[in-house]
C-alpha cells in the first residue's frame, strides 16, 4: 500500500503531507469533496462549506478587509489586556485558595475578544466571577438539543456503536 489508495469507484485516500497541501491549498484547484464538506453544512452552504471556488472568492472579499493583517494588529492589544486581566484573577484566585475553572475561564477570554472583534465592543464575560455567562449556557443548551448520532465502527469488538 502506497501513499495513495482507491477506495471507492469516485474516491481516492491520500497519506502524504505533501499531496495535502497541493490537494487542499489555494493555489491549485482541485474541487472541495461534497461527501465531506456537506458535513459541516447546516441548511444552506456558507464560506467553509462553498465548494465552487468563484463562489467561495466572491463571498470571501466580502469580509477578508476585517482579516487583514493590518486589522488584526489594530486588536493585539486589546488581546494583551484581556489575557492580562485574566491572569490577574488567576492570581488572586490562587493567593486565595480558590479552584480555578481553566475552560469556562478561557472560553470567556474567547468571548471577550471576538465579540469585540466582530461587534466592537466586548460582551464582558471576562467580569462575571463565576465565568458562567448567559451565552455560553444558551450555545450549551442549543447545542445538546440539536441531535448527532453517528456510527462508529469498533475494530476491536466487530460492534457498531451510536454516539
Amino acid at each position: 500500500i502506497g501513499p495513495m489508495l482507491r477506495i471507492s469507484p469516485n474516491e481516492v485516500s491520500v497519506n502524504d503531507p505533501e499531496a495535502s497541501s497541493i490537494i487542499y491549498g489555494q493555489i491549485f484547484k482541485f474541487e472541495k469533496s461534497k461527501y465531506f464538506y456537506r458535513a459541516f453544512e447546516d441548511q444552506a452552504p456558507n464560506l467553509f462549506t462553498i465548494r465552487d471556488r468563484q463562489q467561495h472568492a466572491k463571498d470571501k472579499s466580502l469580509i477578508s478587509h476585517a482579516f487583514s493583517r493590518a486589522n488584526i494588529i489594530q486588536h493585539e492589544g486589546s488581546i494583551y489586556d484581556k489575557g492580562h486581566y485574566l491572569m490577574d484573577r488567576f492570581t488572586q484566585s490562587a493567593k486565595d485558595g480558590q479552584i480555578i475553572p481553566l475552560f469556562p475561564a478561557f472560553r470567556c477570554m474567547t468571548l471577550d475578544t471576538i465579540s469585540e472583534f466582530a461587534f466592537g465592543r466586548s460582551a464582558g464575560a471576562l467580569q462575571l466571577g463565576d465565568y458562567k455567562s448567559a451565552i455560553f449556557e444558551a450555545i450549551d443548551k442549543a447545542t445538546h438539543s440539536v441531535p448527532f448520532v453517528s456510527v462508529v465502527s469498533l475494530p476491536s469488538k466487530r460492534k457498531k456503536m451510536l454516539i
